[in-house]
């Protein structure tokens, strides 16, 4: 059985609250239950406080077996903004992809197939990868 959960946009406090109602368990930083799996339905990043943890939490998941994940608009956003930022991109989300990726200069992308599409942003020091 799945548990289907979107749109978190780096509420990392809402989609722990969550997990927990659904009865999954943290142990050393990794969300599991023994009968059930999340999939994820994109929309990680941008507007909330807790970004990073929030890819942290849906990646150590995927990872580990426990989680699906399906990249949304805003993650393909993000992956797509490879190059210095211009002037026309919004302010949100020019002040989103630094806070994230910790730089605005540049992005390296991985495109790769294992049973589905993997995306991997690597900006040096961090790795994000959506699944």
């Amino acid at each position: 059985m799945y548990d289907l959960i979107g749109d978190i946009h780096g509420h990392t406090d809402a989609l722990e609250r969550l997990l927990a109602a659904l009865d999954y368990q943290e142990r050393d930083g990794l969300w599991s239950h023994a009968e059930r799996q999340v999939i994820f339905l994109g929309d990680f990043i941008d507007r909330g406080p807790k970004q990073v943890e929030t890819v942290r939490i849906a990646r150590a998941m995927v990872e580990a077996g426990q989680a699906l994940a399906v990249m949304g608009n805003h993650e393909f956003n993000a992956v797509a903004w490879q190059r210095p930022i211009r002037s026309n991109l919004t302010s949100s989300f020019a002040s989103t992809a630094t806070r994230i990726l910790g730089s605005t200069r540049h992005i390296s992308i991985k495109w790769g197939r294992v049973a589905s599409s993997t995306v991997s942003i690597s900006t040096g020091s961090r790795l994000f990868r959506f699944t």
